[in-house]
This record gives structure tokens, sequence and C-alpha cells, in this order.
């Protein structure tokens, strides 16, 4: 494996983990808006219960 090829490679699988770790977070941002309005939900309602 010539130095070129073994450099493509390398890049493509850096490529890779940078687009993993973009898609990662946007997933837990997108998973932590929708647990907080579920959890602001439950707790106004369970509030409303108490009255």
């Amino acid at each position: 494996m010539d130095d070129t090829m073994l450099f493509l490679t390398g890049l493509s699988a850096f490529g890779l983990m940078i687009i993993g770790i973009v898609f990662t977070v946007v997933e837990f941002r997108a998973v932590g808006k929708r647990d907080g309005r579920r959890n602001a939900a439950n707790i106004s309602s369970s509030s409303a219960d108490e009255n």
C-alpha cells in the first residue's frame, strides 16, 4: 500500500468519525429538547392534580 492510498484511507476514516460525532451531538440535543418538554408537561400536570 503506497503512501497516497494510506493517506486517503486515513482521511476517509477521519471524515466518517467527524460526521458521526456531529450526528451524535445533534441527536443528543434533539433528545434533550424532547425530554425537557416531556418533563415540563409532567411537572405541570402533576402540580395541577395536587390543587
